[in-house]
């Protein structure tokens, strides 16, 4: 330890006595530390951090996929939702898990109003969860208490938890608001508690849950098209915690079984046509590690942060040839002196030792810069990632891992480009350099700088072609055709105002939001829609066509459909609707436009 802190201090004489070097070492450093350290940020946080909940390692969830959808009917082969009825007989049926919560596979719009406020209710978004969603988890409530079984019976009074995000953005963390009664699109709802500060919920998304409410608690928000006791309808993702020593294969082959035998009981009987009863022996549901959650980020971001990764490394390599190269520059310079410790009497691997010491000193430096750099890049990144979102769910802050990881990788590139220049200087000849003839070590540093060199051009190459390639990619990107206008149209979602009207008056409402619209000036047409165009969202269903049989197989007579006022195809200059006052009336014939 004496000889490690003598080399420190040597090696912090000899940088300072040479700022610029040190300088351009660096920053050259920074940028190559700071990238990798941006991308590990976004693959730690997106793929590898688990959920803050206690011991996510031992959480399973039922499913793989994560998809758009958030309910499906019929037969799903590879299944990931469920329907209540097939949520709790998974409950009945397997002792195996301490216990399995579900929840909706997508947040729910919500207009929110506080006693006595006026005007617009605030949107928000509420999930309904099952009553033992939190206990899973093993939570605790920041403030009040968290949902438990009794919330989620048909009798309790209508129960919330509201996220720590909303508390405090919205409500200044008001602990009066534990106990006051909120308006839900008209209902009256129980705020009963707040969520720990580091909770986001079961997956990371960029519309996350501002209340949790229990199953129980969906007919009274969802009205007429609740789902809550439809065992046709798969709207839930269900996660489990198995008890120690269970074996995983075994409860995998189990929920298969289970999953087939109440496809065949007559409550699962609504879920299975006629034309599908011999596809009930291939229906399966595969178990899943879900220490992160249900994470659709993770199947999205993959290949971007692949990508990002493999040039990342290539920018490092480039700055360790780069300082490499300039260590052998530096080594030429001071061989005369290193020649004089040779000739003292300094074994070479000691000298060898201190050279390393003052490399790893350097990229050690360079990592610290490097943090500061992939801050602002994560930063960066995620603004253009979630432009236009009103909440981030990645922490742009270096957490203990991403420190750990730059000062680990701040060492390793120390070493990496230090050790063949520190090889070189350390193994010249004394008595050559004392003369004055460097011609052995001038031989020898020549063909290693040729080579790293090469080795830098080599990978600039690729790093601009690679750029020119995905320059020309988006550019193709931002000129993409998608069939309709998208020039000086705008997007309005009204949802969550119309949430609590009665549905005899929306119509009527919908026509003359429309006109009022429309009459605005420099407005040219006006138009509404179930879901917005790219969304991602549809309705789909089974079409029956004249003069021939159903067919509802595998690749049968299905259609995404969308309801949209006949002013659509003005909004968006393509194809053509009949006009627009006949078909917008009450009683009038149902017709359709293909795109």
């Amino acid at each position: 330890m004496r000889n490690l802190f003598q080399d420190l201090a040597y090696a912090i004489r000899q940088l300072r006595h040479a700022p610029c070097f040190t300088t351009v070492a660096v920053l050259t450093l920074a940028l190559g530390i700071g990238a990798n350290t941006a991308i590990f940020t976004l693959v730690y946080a997106i793929m590898l951090r688990p959920l803050p909940v206690k011991d996510p390692g031992s959480l399973y969830r039922l499913g793989t996929k994560v998809g758009d959808c958030c309910m499906s009917g019929g037969l799903q082969g590879e299944w990931d939702l469920f329907s209540t009825d097939l949520y709790k007989h998974f409950e009945r049926q397997t002792p195996e898990f301490e216990q399995l919560a579900g929840f909706e596979g997508r947040s729910t719009r919500i207009g929110v109003r506080r006693p006595g406020e006026t005007g617009p209710p605030r949107a928000g978004r509420a999930e309904f969860v099952t009553g033992n969603y939190f206990p899973i988890f093993g939570l605790k409530a920041s403030a009040g208490r968290l949902l438990a079984p009794s919330d989620d019976q048909e009798d309790a009074a209508p129960a919330t938890v509201m996220s720590y995000r909303t508390w405090e953005n919205y409500f200044a963390r008001d602990p009066s608001i534990v106990g006051t009664t909120l308006t839900f699109d008209g209902n009256p709802v129980t705020v009963v508690g707040i969520a720990p500060p580091d909770f986001f919920g079961d997956r990371l998304t960029e519309t996350p849950a501002d209340f949790w409410m229990p199953l129980a608690a969906e007919p009274l928000l969802e009205g007429a098209t609740a789902v809550l006791k439809s065992p046709q309808m798969h709207w839930l993702y269900v996660i489990g915690r198995l008890k120690p020593g269970v074996s995983l294969a075994q409860v995998q082959a189990k929920v298969t079984l289970e999953l087939q035998q109440w496809l065949n009981s007559p409550e699962g009987a609504t879920t299975v046509g006629e034309d599908d009863r011999s596809k009930i022996e291939k229906q399966k549901t595969y178990m899943i590690p879900a220490a992160g959650g249900v994470n659709s980020f993770e199947s999205d971001a993959t290949p971007l942060l692949r990508l990002l990764s493999a040039t990342a490394g290539l920018v490092l390599m480039i700055a360790c040839a780069n300082i490499a190269n300039l260590l052998l520059a530096r080594g030429a310079a001071r061989k005369s002196q290193i020649a004089v410790r040779l000739a003292l009497g300094v074994r070479r691997w000691r000298l060898a030792r201190q050279l390393v010491t003052e490399s790893v000193l350097l990229a050690v430096l360079g990592g610290a810069a490097g943090v500061g750099i992939a801050f602002l890049a994560t930063r960066s990144i995620l603004a253009i990632a979630f432009r236009g979102a009103e909440y981030t769910p990645i922490n742009p802050e270096p957490s203990g891992a991403v420190l750990l990881f730059s000062f680990l990788l701040s060492l390793l590139t120390g070493v990496v480009f230090g050790v063949v220049p520190a090889w070189i200087s350390s193994h010249g000849d004394p008595i050559e350099a004392l003369r004055g003839s460097n011609r052995t070590a001038a031989q020898g540093a020549s063909f290693s700088q040729k080579l790293l060199v090469v080795c830098q051009a080599a990978l600039s190459l690729v790093l601009i072609a690679g750029a020119i390639l995905l320059a020309q990619s988006l550019r193709k990107l931002e000129q993409q055709h998608f069939g309709f206008q998208i020039d000086h149209r705008y997007v309005v979602h009204v949802g969550e105002a119309f949430n609590s009207f009665p549905a005899d008056k929306l119509p009527g409402t919908y026509r003359e939001l429309q006109a009022r619209l429309s009459a605005i000036p420099g407005v040219i047409t006006a138009s509404y829609s179930l879901y917005s165009p790219m969304s991602g969202d549809n309705w789909s269903g089974p079409i029956f066509l004249p003069g021939r049989a159903p067919n509802f197989g595998d690749h049968g007579d299905f259609s995404s459909w969308l309801r949209v006022s006949p002013t659509i195809s003005k909004l968006l200059e393509r194809g053509s609707c009949a006009d627009a006052r006949s078909e917008n009336k009450t009683g009038a014939t149902p017709r359709t436009l293909l795109w």
